[in-house]
């Protein structure tokens, strides 16, 4: 019998997790008004789960919650488990592939500059090559830009900016 530090634990994020961040967010872009909720026996529905598995659904979305993924109310103050889920944050809209992450777009701006020193080649090799040139320069300052705007913008939605 093995320790509990070298026994595997399971993939939680794949088998339960990624498939109730998914069916939350069908619900949510398909047909969630403001103010709506997502109760745990419409997600079992979604989740084409049968009521057996509403701990191991609600289990996963407390997990989700925790890790900032989603929100999630409960009846009762205390109760293990949350009762229903009122939307995604902007983390869960990118693990779901809805919203880009910072670093897409930072990648995204990096590759239409090489695009325009590929096409400035032809006429001007002096300037795609200063281009090039200053193309990690430029990365590097766009993340960092990036990540400082991203702290903000989180700040003031959590009302500390």
């Amino acid at each position: 019998m093995g320790s509990m530090l070298t026994d595997p634990l399971p993939d939680l994020w794949t088998g339960v997790d990624a498939p109730v961040l998914a069916a939350v967010a069908g619900w949510e872009l398909r047909a969630s008004p403001d103010g709506s909720f997502l109760g745990m026996d419409e997600l079992l529905l979604r989740l084409e789960r049968l009521p057996d598995d509403a701990s191991t659904v609600a289990a996963s979305v407390a997990r989700l919650a925790r890790g900032g993924y989603l929100e999630a109310g409960a009846i009762t103050v205390g109760s293990p488990y949350p009762h229903w889920v009122t939307r995604l944050t902007p983390n869960g809209l990118r693990a779901v592939g809805v919203w880009p992450h910072p670093d897409a777009a930072v990648e995204g701006l990096g590759t239409a500059l090489e695009e325009l020193a590929d096409r400035l080649e032809a006429h001007s090799p002096d300037r795609a090559k200063g281009l090039r040139s200053a193309l990690p320069g430029i990365r590097s300052a766009l993340k960092e830009v990036g990540v400082d705007l991203a702290s903000r913008v989180l700040a003031r939605a959590a009302g500390l900016g």
